[in-house]
Parts: C-alpha cells; sequence; structure tokens
C-alpha cells in the first residue's frame, strides 16, 4: 500500500458477543487482557475512545471473550498526538506526521493502532513501510507477527515461532517477550505465557510492561498456583 494513498482508520463495526461458558480461570486471564487493552496507557492502546469490539474484518475470529491480538509497546504516543481528544483525530495525526516524517518509529505507532482496532492490511502495510525505512526495526517485526497471530490459529502458531526466533535474536528485548506472552495467552498455552512473561518480568519489574508482565503471570498460573 502506498502511503500517500492511505486513509485514517476506522472503528470497526461491534459485533455480537459469543456464547458459551467459561472456565474461572480462563475468565481470570481474559479479564486481564481486557484491563490491559481497555484501561493501560502503552504504546498506541491509550487512543481509543471506546472499549474495542471485534472485527468482522479478521479471517477467524479471537478467541472466545478476548479482543483482537494488538502489539503491546513500552512507548506513549507523541506529546502532539496524545494532547488531541480523539481517537479519531489522533490516528489522523499519526498517519500526518508518518507520512510527512517518513519516520519507522511512527509508522509502527500508526500500524499499532491500525492493528488496535482490527484493519490488519493496513497495519501490515504500515508495519512493512517501517521496516522498509529500517529493516532492523524489531517492533516492525513483531508487530507484523501479531498481525499473523490475529488472523487465527495457524496465524498464532506462526507468530508464536516467529517471536521464539526473534527473542533468541535479541535476548534483552523486554517487548518481544512480553508479547510472545499474549500470543501464548491467544493459543491457550499457558505455561508458555507463563515463561515469556516471567522472561519479561526478569527484564524490568518497574517498567509498565514488566508490571503488566506480573499481572499475567499470576492470571496465567496453574489453578491453586500461590
Amino acid at each position: 500500500m502506498d502511503a500517500s494513498d492511505s486513509q485514517p482508520v476506522a472503528a470497526p463495526a461491534a459485533t455480537r458477543a459469543p456464547s458459551g461458558r467459561l472456565s474461572r480461570r480462563s475468565l481470570a486471564i481474559i479479564g486481564a487482557v481486557w484491563i490491559a487493552v481497555a484501561g493501560g496507557a502503552l504504546g498506541i492502546a491509550a487512543a481509543l475512545d471506546k472499549e474495542p469490539q471485534k472485527p468482522v474484518t479478521l479471517t477467524a475470529a479471537p478467541p472466545q471473550g478476548l479482543p483482537v491480538l494488538r502489539l503491546y509497546l513500552e512507548r506513549g504516543l507523541p506529546p502532539e498526538v496524545a494532547k488531541l481528544k480523539t481517537g479519531a483525530a489522533q490516528a489522523a495525526r499519526l498517519q500526518q506526521l508518518a507520512t510527512a516524517k517518513n519516520d519507522p518509529g511512527l509508522w509502527v505507532d500508526l500500524a499499532a493502532f491500525a492493528l488496535r482496532v482490527g484493519d490488519l492490511n493496513f497495519a501490515q502495510a504500515a508495519f512493512q513501510q517501517a521496516l522498509t525505512i529500517d529493516p532492523n526495526r524489531l517492533d516492525a517485526k513483531v508487530g507484523l507477527l501479531m498481525v499473523d497471530g490475529a488472523t487465527g490459529s495457524k496465524g498464532l502458531g506462526r507468530a508464536a515461532k516467529g517471536l521464539a526466533a526473534l527473542e533468541t535474536a535479541n535476548p534483552t528485548s523486554q517487548m518481544a517477550a512480553f508479547n510472545s506472552g499474549m500470543v501464548g495467552i491467544y493459543r491457550g498455552d499457558r505455561a508458555a505465557a507463563r515463561a515469556a512473561f516471567g522472561r519479561a518480568v526478569s527484564l524490568g519489574r518497574a517498567t509498565a510492561l514488566g508490571k503488566l508482565a506480573q499481572r499475567f503471570t499470576t492470571a496465567a498460573a496453574p489453578s491453586g498456583t500461590p
């Protein structure tokens, strides 16, 4: 997708909530994810004006009860974007800045926003634009894997393998470890999620991602674990 032809990201239409009963442990994990997504100020997440809804454009729906998979970033929005009052205004300004400055970090922020509201095609193109500018940009590489993971179970499997490789190559990246944990949650692999969040915590307990990883480590613990 050519950046000059792209349009501001629009929020997806709401869809019906899934039916069925979930275990208490599953509900704890789901609750932790929604708290992080709707209430956290990590990366681009705070730009939305309302709780995200499951998008109708995905080829496969997110796991029961969970929002669309997204990229978790440590940094916040640029000040000139954060000061805007609506998510639509923030998305539009991010796109203006990314296009004008052609800065890979801004393209990642914009891509993360698009993924957050379920526009996978836009997100993929923006992450790829960031990598065109800087082929070594780790957050863009992780972002592309999260886009793949958002497409369903097969994509989650590919994302897990890709993130494992990125973690091996970047052992000090808390961002890569944390997003590995999120993929583990979405795959229903609590052991893998707990291990990944443990790695994220070991890389910094006091950071925003480190604190969130501690919460998820507890939520992903086996029943009866203190």
